[in-house]
């Protein structure tokens, strides 16, 4: 770069600082441009040790963790918001489709630290509400889901081949017949993966 500069001529005698400040403004609109959003952000449902879990009864406190966004650095000029949802389960996520609105409770947004890791961060305590949902983190910030920017979590927990959510919420009674039945459901799948080799 500065040999491409040195090919233009700056007038007068400070020629030297003017590409100075010149290559220091070019550096800078390149480092901020790459900064618009996080690329490969993530965002996930876990417990409070960051130990991962999608399936949560009424009584526990949901928390999240991710990585890949922008870091926060020291000062409020350097913290970086992301605004989090948790929502109903949207069977399909579309790119460009509004996000949806979040469930009445749940934290509106989140923090990454300078390395732009999210630790585990509670955004909804208890009371639950049973059902399925899904997380997303809005990394630009327009109020729409972007496929490949924004980070989502839908996948974790596969019902049948068309059904999945990001974070099953039951009764504490429900844990072990639905921990059973995925069981099962995962079983059947391999046993049919098997069969179709053979």
């Amino acid at each position: 770069m500065a040999r491409l500069m040195s090919r233009f001529v700056f007038p007068g005698k400070n020629g030297r600082a003017i590409l100075a400040v010149f290559l220091l403004a070019a550096f800078m609109l390149i480092v901020s441009a790459g900064d618009v959003h996080a690329r490969g952000a993530t965002i996930a449902s876990c417990d409070a040790f960051g130990k991962p879990e999608d399936l949560f009864s009424l009584n526990e406190t949901l928390y999240v963790m991710g990585s890949g966004y922008a870091g926060s650095s020291f000062g409020i000029s350097g913290l970086r918001i992301y605004n989090v949802y948790v929502v109903k389960d949207v069977f399909v996520w579309k790119d460009n489709m509004l996000i949806p609105s979040r469930i009445p409770g749940t934290v509106q947004r989140i923090f990454p630290d300078s390395s732009g890791n999210i630790s585990p961060t509670p955004v909804w305590t208890a009371p639950l509400t049973t059902g399925p949902y899904d997380i997303v983190v809005d990394v630009n910030a327009n109020g729409r889901y972007d496929a490949g920017i924004d980070a989502l979590d839908d996948n974790s927990i596969q019902v049948c081949p068309v059904q999945h959510y990001g974070v099953l919420v039951v009764p504490e009674y429900w844990l072990g017949p639905v921990l059973g039945l995925a069981g099962c459901f995962a079983a059947f799948g391999t046993f049919r993966l098997v069969k179709r080799k053979q």
